[in-house]
């Protein structure tokens, strides 16, 4: 039962954020990402601009969007990976790309889903 309970957990859904979505701990700016990938317990994301990267655990993170995409403020979690993406037509067009990892304290999960729907909504649109 824990194996089933660890996939779904790992279990990521992919959504494209046309204006992006600002990472930040209050402090500073952690990433803007253009897409993102969610799953119950941790969000990926891959960004052209590079993140800050504080591995480890982060207090207060807030996920902003722009125009009407859903916000969550005051998340805890950590950092799990942040590094460049070797892709080659990126590199042909002189563009970068990032990924970086955050997984959320199983109390944020939740919200989380919450999150994931209203992306839903707002794809179906």
């Amino acid at each position: 039962m824990e194996q089933n309970s660890n996939n779904d957990r790992r279990k990521y859904q992919r959504y494209y954020i046309g204006e992006g979505l600002i990472f930040s701990d209050r402090q500073n700016i952690i990433g803007l990402a253009q897409v993102v990938d969610l799953s119950r317990s941790g969000i990926k994301c891959v960004s052209i601009s590079e993140p800050t990267c504080p591995l480890g655990k982060i207090r207060d993170i807030d996920l902003a969007g722009v125009g009407e995409t859903a916000h969550l403020t005051g998340l805890s979690g950590r950092m799990i990976r942040c590094s460049a993406l070797k892709n080659r037509s990126d590199t042909s067009l002189g563009l970068n790309s990032f990924e970086f990892s955050l997984e959320f304290h199983p109390r944020f999960h939740p919200l989380i889903k919450r999150f994931k729907q209203k992306l839903l909504q707002e794809r179906t649109r």
